[in-house]
């Protein structure tokens, strides 16, 4: 966040108190409510941020509501994404496998710190209805995705113990559709220690092509964007409206 916006418009953020979760879910409410967040300092928007925190669970399963939670991971501050984690604790296998929620976990793992992402590795290596949550997550079209985001930004111990677990059930992993993708993302990390002389360092390495790093997947229709737009993702092109200040907040608007 930047400088804090004039208090003289402090009355319309005051105005949204109670309305929070309404229009972060509504197509042009939620962009309202990052250009909310994006220019008025933390103190000014804190009601705001608390309606959002409280009401993480239901925002993170809304085609809109998602990039709310997502701002605030990525622009908020750690005390924000620490309360955030608190509220989905315990669900971030079943959101890993979620089209819209996956995007929020890869958030989780990318912004909060060392401490909290152990706390997401503790789910995705323990078990989930019966099975390994890493079984659960790989096999599925959004949650193999989070595994590769995870095998990216972990670091250390956090990322040979993820990778220790994937390797338990390799033979499995071969036969899932997405399993060559979380297989090959292993070899290049692994590859990557050796050519650095760094084999089972702190060696962070680049997902595979066409990945955006910063968390949006062109690989995965969110149902958001036509085939065209998907054609500019893979490009490197942002679809329509997506570009905004910082070029990191959702609009529904085609700029």
């Amino acid at each position: 966040q930047g400088a804090a916006a004039p208090a003289t418009i402090q009355f319309i953020v005051d105005d949204f108190i109670g309305q929070v979760v309404p229009l972060a879910t509504h197509p042009y409410g939620c962009r309202v409510i990052q250009r909310i967040l994006e220019y008025c300092g933390h103190s000014q928007v804190i009601n705001v941020l608390n309606e959002i925190v409280e009401s993480t669970r239901d925002l993170v399963f809304d085609q809109y509501g998602n990039y709310v939670v997502q701002h605030v991971l990525e622009h908020g501050q750690q005390d924000d994404r620490s309360n955030i984690l608190m509220r989905v604790r315990g669900n971030l296998v079943a959101m890993s496998q979620h089209k819209f929620a996956s995007n929020v976990v890869e958030k989780l793992l990318q912004f909060s710190s060392p401490d909290s992402r152990h706390v997401l590795l503790e789910e995705f290596t323990g078990e989930s209805q019966g099975q390994p949550s890493i079984l659960i997550m790989m096999r599925d079209a959004y949650g193999n995705y989070v595994i590769q985001k995870a095998l990216d930004v972990c670091q250390g111990a956090d990322r040979e113990r993820l990778i220790s677990c994937i390797k338990e059930h390799m033979v499995a992993v071969r036969r899932f559709v997405y399993g060559k993708h979380i297989i090959a993302h292993i070899e290049k990390l692994e590859s990557g220690y050796k050519a650095d002389g760094r084999e089972g360092r702190n060696c962070r390495m680049p997902g595979p092509p066409g990945r955006d790093r910063g968390g949006f997947s062109p690989h995965r229709d969110r149902g958001m964007y036509n085939q065209g737009d998907r054609g500019r993702r893979d490009m490197g092109m942002p679809p329509p409206g997506m570009q905004g200040m910082h070029g990191q907040f959702f609009s529904p608007h085609v700029q």
